[in-house]
């Protein structure tokens, strides 16, 4: 969990700041990208169930890949849980606080 979480955006830095609602969608690709990061790095692959993982909802609605309930890996809803706590109370620059 501590490599995922250290991890977890790396994906963004593909991604410009500058994003209007249109290319919020665009943001979501930042899974994507992360997962390619560190998916050939063998000591990283423990952190990949967090990486990937982190933005699926426990009903299914999210991303990347849909995942519900259970199916998502305990490690990415704990972190999950971190990382909505600080989007709440952290700025962005997508976002003022």
């Amino acid at each position: 969990m501590i490599k995922g979480a250290f991890l977890h955006d790396l994906g963004k830095i593909a991604i410009s700041d500058a994003l209007d609602d249109k290319e919020m969608l665009v943001m979501k690709t930042h899974v994507k990208h992360r997962l390619e990061m560190v998916g050939n790095v063998r000591w990283l692959a423990d952190a990949r169930e967090v990486v990937g993982g982190h933005h699926e909802r426990w009903n299914g609605s999210s991303y990347p890949v849909g995942l519900s309930g259970e199916s998502i890996p305990i490690n990415a809803r704990i972190f999950a849980i971190a990382d909505v706590f600080d989007a709440l109370t952290s700025c962005r620059p997508y976002k003022a606080l």
